[in-house]
Formats: C-alpha cells, structure tokens, sequence
C-alpha cells in the first residue's frame, strides 16, 4: 500500500513512479503535485484541494504522460508530454500556465 496516497485519497499513479514530476512547494509550505491530470495543492494537515482538472487520464494509461511543474513569481506552468499508444509512436505536449495568489493569509 502506498500510504502517501492512502492519506491523501489521491486516485493516480504512485509518487515512485519516473513519470512523476517533482512536487512544488510554495512560500506557505502548500505542495502542489500533479496526480494523474489534476493539479492538486497539499497542505501541512495533509488536506488536500483540487486546483484544476487539466487532462483525463485514466489509471492504467499513467505510463503515457511525462511532467514538470515550474513557479516563477505567482506563476505555475504544468507541461505534460503524452505519448501515443500505438505505432508509430507519437507525442503531445500541453502547457498550461497558472496565476495563484501568493499573498499572506490568502
């Protein structure tokens, strides 16, 4: 069992998987991590928010996707690189680029 997703009920691929990217943490000590499409925000009690919806995946098609998240300033960038299924082999990159509101108590 992998307890960190136990603890947070997060629905995708294991953290040890090499398809992970490596988590964000923000001024506040927030982790943001990206679980299988969803940008998720994490918090020093373990609760857990869902920032936004960017890409379905369904659990068995995790190997397919490639990560990276950035934070310059109050910008986050996600760019998730997917790669076809079939042959010949094919990728999709998508980049979305957040605005969060980094100021105390917010």
């Amino acid at each position: 069992m992998d307890s960190g997703r136990f603890l947070l009920g997060i629905e995708g691929y294991d953290n040890s998987d090499s398809t992970v990217p490596r988590p964000v943490v923000l001024p506040d000590g927030t982790i943001v991590v990206l679980d299988a499409g969803l940008l998720r925000a994490v918090d020093h009690r373990l609760q857990d928010t869902v920032l936004a919806e960017l890409l379905p995946v369904p659990p068995l098609e995790a190997w397919r996707l490639w990560g990276e998240l950035s934070l310059a300033g109050d910008r986050l960038t996600v760019t998730l690189r997917e790669r076809s299924p079939e042959v010949p082999i094919s990728y999709v990159t998508r980049t979305w680029t957040l605005s969060l509101d980094l100021a105390e108590g917010a």
